[in-house]
């Protein structure tokens, strides 16, 4: 995995889904837009990512094993406060369940399926 990106903007944008097409998606979306995410499907590597990088934004699915969402957007804010994050589930019930361990509410929450569109444009907005 690459320790910085190239989408021109300075940001370590950090993508994490353990379902591999959707990353797939999501990354070949990016790209398309100029934006190179380090993207995983693999929560316990985004650990060791996030250990290795300052990530400015962290876009992660919230139900994944071994490690959830919660616990990487927590560890991406502690190691790096002003970092973004967008949660992306389809369960929106788990995030509920969850969120009270959030030590910061300045996140976004997507509930699949939503416009690629507007993932797209949040991206960059949010890499800028």
């Amino acid at each position: 995995m690459p320790d910085s990106n190239l989408n021109g903007t300075n940001d370590n944008i950090l993508l994490v889904d353990d379902e591999s097409l959707f990353l797939e998606l999501m990354t070949e979306l990016l790209v398309a837009e100029g934006i190179n995410p380090i993207a995983t499907d693999s929560s316990v590597n985004a650990m060791d990512i996030i250990d290795s990088n300052e990530i400015d934004l962290l876009i992660t699915d919230i139900n994944m094993p071994e490690v959830n969402g919660i616990e990487l957007a927590i560890k991406t804010k502690l190691k790096n406060p002003p970092a973004n994050v967008i949660f992306i589930t389809g369960l929106s019930e788990i995030f509920e369940q969850h969120k009270a361990r959030l030590n910061f509410n300045d996140y976004i929450l997507l509930k699949k399926p939503f416009p690629l569109d507007d993932f797209v444009q949040m991206v960059k907005d949010l890499a800028n």
